[in-house]
């Protein structure tokens, strides 16, 4: 078992205060906890793993960031503001089996001037098949995405089959009074390639009823 105190952490306006970590292995399991003070926020972390067993199986039952200003956190003080995020997963990997579950959702949280309301992204890989479904609705419009890829592949390949922008307000996004839009758009998209040079990529793009 092992214990960790961070009481303080400054680096320019980055901060991080009493964060205590928790690791213990017993028995081929390992279990972790993180919590702590972030930018203004919080943070923590629940998981467990056996990382010696000839397939690793891990579940992070929780992680998590309560109202942390990710803009300061990241240098972007024009994305000032508290966002709060949390994530759980599970999943097996090993030369043999490689299958991954996660979650991520976004409660209410700002990023500067846009607000956003809510946001999830659902993830599964299975083998070398990577699908994925993700929403998230700002003041500033929603965006909505679903498809697959495969990220492990000798020529790794993406697809967006489903894409889809509502009430998109470029005013509201980048920061200009003077260009209040409401745009919608439907697309789908597909990208394979490890390089620029070897790249193929297609987008099918059309443009709804907008102001």
């Amino acid at each position: 078992s092992a214990r960790l105190e961070l009481d303080e952490l400054r680096y320019a306006a980055r901060r991080i205060e009493q964060v205590i970590a928790r690791a213990r292995v017993e028995r081929g399991r390992a279990v972790l906890d993180v919590r702590g003070a972030l930018q203004g926020g919080r943070l923590a972390g629940d998981a467990s793993a056996r990382p010696f067993d000839s397939v690793t199986t891990f579940v992070i039952r929780r992680a998590a960031l309560d109202s942390v200003d990710l803009g300061t956190l990241l240098g972007r003080p024009d994305l000032a503001g508290p966002v709060t995020v949390g994530a759980t997963g599970n999943g097996r990997w090993g030369e043999s089996a490689k299958a991954v579950k996660a979650r991520v959702t976004v409660a209410p949280s700002r990023l500067g001037q846009v607000q956003v309301t809510r946001g999830i992204l659902d993830a599964e890989l299975a083998g070398e098949r990577l699908t994925y479904e993700a929403a998230l609705r700002t003041t500033g419009g929603s965006f909505a995405l679903e498809g697959d890829g495969r990220p492990m592949a000798d020529v790794p390949s993406y697809v967006v089959r489903a894409g889809r922008v509502d009430s998109l307000d470029l005013g509201t996004l980048l920061g200009r009074d003077t260009l209040s839009t409401d745009l919608g758009a439907r697309f789908t998209a597909s990208l394979a390639g490890t390089g620029i040079d070897s790249m193929l990529a297609r987008l099918d793009f059309e443009l709804l009823p907008s102001r």
